[in-house]
């Protein structure tokens, strides 16, 4: 073995697979002319065509956001609890999502529920 190669660490292997599950998951609902991507495709063609600016563009995601987070608030009146509540966990990963896909930067700011 050359010892100038060292094996990749276990933390490379953890990245390349979550990356192929991404793919494989993106790749799946692409064929989908209703699903997240064709949704997100139609808003990015919507700005870069000049219909709406970015300001416009990230008010989609802020709006999408603000359903999240009445949904989350029904939930937890409802007394579901945010740590073991498969309905919180999702609406937590939906503002999650929809903060990096529209760089609303709510988990930079410190802004974002926590997941």
């Amino acid at each position: 073995m050359d010892q100038g190669a060292r094996p990749a660490p276990p933390a490379d292997d953890d990245v390349r697979q979550l990356a192929d599950q991404m793919r494989q998951a993106l790749q799946t609902c692409s064929v989908h002319t209703v699903g997240p991507l064709a949704a997100y495709g139609r808003c990015t063609d919507a700005l870069d065509c000049g219909r709406i600016n970015e300001e416009q563009f990230q008010e989609i995601g802020r709006r999408v956001v603000a359903v999240s987070e009445e949904r989350l608030h029904l939930y937890e009146s409802q007394g579901e609890h945010s740590d073991t509540s498969p309905k919180v966990s999702r609406e937590k990963r939906m503002i999650g999502f929809v903060d990096a896909l529209f760089a609303l930067g709510l988990r930079a700011r410190g802004t974002a529920r926590e997941s």
